[in-house]
Parts: structure tokens; C-alpha cells; sequence
């Protein structure tokens, strides 16, 4: 599992950007020291990758539908937390168009939640609901203590956005006809 979650972590990247020529005043990003917040994110993502694996594992998904998954799953992650703290992927992974910025508070775990839950959800089907729906109600039930009921809804609303927009995109790609999942 630790191998896939490696793989997983270093090819999405390349995926996503695939296509995507970068600005040339940008400066490539260096790894540094993460904030408190950003552990608590990675922690989650990690956890929504394991679930991934492990449903892929299961559910016994070809490579290329597999490989498809995890990159939706990255897109929903991270776009989950973009245009908070980081810039949206849009413009850089070919069809895909980011929600519109919320406009006050969102908590980027809880946003990141809701996309990964229904992105995994759409693009696994039944057999993982129970599994997506555990981990899901698991660690918003951790951040309902910590952010008001305000933010809360606003957070939500924001991940069903966006994965709203990235399940749009793999409908573009024909990821969402059934024969493919076999």
C-alpha cells in the first residue's frame, strides 16, 4: 500500500500537468516546512489515497481506469484547498474548469472531503459507498467541533463544486461510460 501511495504521489502531478506548459516567471516549488493546517490535509489526502488503493485493489480496476481514479481523486484534493491557499489547476489540466472562489471562510479539510467523497463515490460506484461514506463522515464529524455552522455549510458547498466540475471533466473524457470500468 505504502508503494502505491508513493507511486501515487509522485505520478499525479505529471498527470494533471500533462499538457500544460508552465509560466516562465514561475519558480518551481521547493519543498519546505509544513504548517500545521498542511499536515492535517496531507494526513487526509493520504487517507482518501489509502481508500482509493484499497477499492481499486478490490474492485480488481484495469491500470488505465485505475490510474484515472487516482487523478481525479489528486484534482478533487487539491482543488478542494485551491484558490484558498493555492492557485486552481484550471487553465493548466486540459478541459477541466474550477468552481468559482467562495467568498468568505471555507475550511479547506472539509471542502477537500466532500470532493474526494463524491468524485470516489461516482467513479467506484456502490461497492466503495460504504468505505467512502465511513471515512467521509469520520473526518467531518472531526471538524464540526473546530469551525462554525456558517463555514461548515460554505465548506461543503464549495467540495460539492468542485467535484461537480472534476466529474464534468471525466464525463468530457468518456470516463463515465460503464463499459470502461470493467
Amino acid at each position: 500500500m505504502r508503494c502505491l501511495r508513493g507511486v501515487f504521489l509522485l505520478i499525479v502531478p505529471g498527470v494533471l500537468a500533462c499538457g500544460a506548459p508552465a509560466a516562465q516567471d514561475e519558480e518551481p516549488e521547493v519543498a519546505a516546512a509544513l504548517l500545521p493546517a498542511e499536515l492535517e490535509d496531507a494526513a487526509w489526502a493520504t487517507a482518501w489515497t489509502d481508500l482509493a488503493c484499497a477499492e481499486v485493489a478490490r474492485g480488481k480496476l484495469s491500470p488505465p481506469v485505475a490510474a484515472r481514479v487516482y487523478a481525479y481523486l489528486g484534482l478533487a484534493l487539491y482543488e478542494g484547498t485551491a484558490g484558498v491557499r493555492r492557485p486552481s489547476l484550471a487553465g493548466r489540466v486540459r478541459g477541466y474548469d474550477a468552481p468559482a472562489t467562495p467568498r468568505g471562510r471555507i475550511d479547506e479539510p472539509l471542502a477537500m472531503t466532500e470532493a474526494a467523497r463524491q468524485v470516489l463515490a461516482a467513479l467506484l460506484g456502490d461497492g466503495a459507498a460504504q468505505a467512502i461514506g465511513d471515512l467521509a463522515t469520520t473526518q467531518q464529524q472531526a471538524r464540526r467541533a473546530q469551525v462554525s455552522r456558517r463555514v461548515q455549510q460554505r465548506s461543503l458547498a464549495y467540495g460539492q463544486a468542485v467535484a461537480a466540475a472534476v466529474l464534468a471533466r471525466a464525463a468530457a473524457d468518456g470516463f463515465a461510460q460503464r463499459g470502461e470500468h470493467a
